[in-house]
């Protein structure tokens, strides 16, 4: 069996470069394979959370660490098309839903 190291150098928003003990990290994995590694430094207890690819994920999961599913809606992995809703889209919307018109175009 190979030796697994004890800390991995991760990378601290604060701090730079820190050993983190590799019970300390939580990766979540969306459906698309990749996901979110997050850790708090040893030294300022800030939590650092980044986006890792699949191929960092699975070496994570070599040191067993644990990995936990990310559940998020199907609306959020369908692809997005046309611009995106601007704040005159949104007062648009509130107008229709207090207009007199309203209950006629929810019976159509």
């Amino acid at each position: 069996m190979k030796n697994r190291p004890q800390t991995i150098r991760a990378n601290c928003q604060r701090c730079q470069d820190v050993f983190v003990d590799v019970r300390a990290f939580t990766v979540q994995v969306r459906p698309t394979e990749d996901g979110f590694v997050s850790f708090t430094c040893p030294q300022c207890h800030h939590v650092t959370t980044k986006l890792m690819d699949k191929r960092i994920i699975g070496l994570l999961a070599d040191w067993n660490i644990s990995i936990l599913p990310l559940d998020v809606p199907a609306e959020f992995l369908e692809l997005r098309t046309g611009e995106p809703i601007g704040w005159d889209d949104v007062l648009a919307f509130h107008n229709r839903l207090h207009s007199d018109e309203f209950p006629e175009v929810l019976a159509r």
